[in-house]
């Protein structure tokens, strides 16, 4: 399969940036490990924010893909179900950009389209979440403060993975999914 110069440019900012940061990996760095000229990289990408952002709506479009199936389930259990196993493919299939997406802090260089999809997503899930409240499936209380409560007990189990303390399998991740759950579900009366 032959990867184009612009590809390798991205699969290996993709990878620095995750592994040291955007603000650590610097172009010469992210032109070596592509294996291209420095001046290469310019010419497909203006700055290496431009590259940053164009990395970022990628993927997150691409989670956002993944996930959409579940803000469209007709019941709360489903859809967490879905939006859980959805997070667990993505983060096993694509290691890399789950990290790069999920475990940094990307707000002093996201422009104005980054920042809009994640929004978007953000909205999408909490639509979700607000209309299974309503329903009376899922806790009260602020979505966004559900989704972090979730989002953030998946990322705790990559992030310890990472630290080699635990082994990120599929099977792990699934059956956490049962106790994620039990964050967000309405108490039985």
């Amino acid at each position: 399969m032959t990867t184009t110069k612009r590809d390798a440019v991205l699969d290996a900012a993709l990878e620095l940036f995750e592994e040291r940061t955007f603000h650590g990996a610097a172009m010469p760095l992210v032109a070596k490990r592509a294996g291209v000229g420095a001046g290469t990289i310019y010419r497909y990408f203006e700055s290496k924010e431009v590259l940053v952002n164009e990395l970022f709506r990628f993927w997150k479009a691409t989670l956002a893909g993944a996930l959409a199936p579940a803000t469209r389930a007709s019941t709360a259990a489903e859809g967490f179900e879905l939006y859980w196993t959805a997070l667990t493919d993505f983060a096993l299939t694509h290691p890399t950009a789950f990290a790069f997406l999920e475990t940094h802090r990307h707000q002093s260089y996201l422009d104005a389209e980054s920042r809009s999809v994640a929004l978007g997503l953000d909205a999408q899930i909490e639509s979700f979440l607000r209309r299974h409240q309503r329903k009376g499936s899922l806790r009260s209380g602020d979505p966004a403060e559900l989704v972090a409560l979730v989002l953030g007990s998946f990322v705790g189990l990559v992030r310890a993975a990472q630290d080699g303390r635990i082994r990120l399998s599929r099977r792990r991740l699934l059956a956490a999914r049962e106790r994620a759950w039990l964050l967000i579900a309405r108490e039985p009366s």
